[in-house]
């Protein structure tokens, strides 16, 4: 039977790989992830995106958030978390104290939804600064209406 001992390198061979790849798939997947800088796996981002929208303010604004720029990703391995950052706009007046709130509802449905740590722009048609609100140059090229403008947490 020397044909019989020929062959035993190659199949044991064949075996290894296979359970060697059964085994470091689920890592070399996960890695792949945080690596293309995807949306954690059960993460599910439009609903993400429609909570958002949903924050209104105090009767300034009218129909509340329209995200203009949503974006989660991992940033380790499962379970090490995974970072956000929204901009979104409201149409009228956001005064300092209702950016605030706006950006820490925001923040809170990020967390609700497992994001660790997340950023949040809004911008609205007037920003008064209050402080530590900054408003930043005229996002409209020139015309005044809009200003960009970011809470410093």
């Amino acid at each position: 039977f020397p044909a019989l001992g020929a062959l035993a390198d190659p199949l044991a061979t064949c075996v290894f790989v296979v359970v060697a790849f059964r085994a470091t798939w689920p890592i070399a997947k996960s890695a792949a992830r945080v690596l293309m800088e995807t949306a954690p796996e059960g993460l599910d981002v439009d609903a993400l995106r429609r909570a958002l929208e949903g924050l209104g303010s105090s009767g300034t604004t009218d129909g509340g958030l329209v995200v203009r720029d949503l974006h989660v990703w991992s940033v380790s391995m499962p379970g090490g978390g995974a970072v956000g950052s929204v901009r979104a706009t409201v149409r009228g007046r956001l005064d300092a104290e209702e950016h605030r709130r706006l950006v820490r509802r925001a923040e809170a449905v990020f967390a609700a939804a497992g994001v660790a740590h997340a950023t949040v722009q809004i911008e609205g048609d007037v920003c008064v600064d209050g402080g530590d609100v900054a408003c930043g140059g005229k996002g409209d090229g020139g015309r005044g209406d809009r200003h960009a403008c970011m809470l410093h947490a």
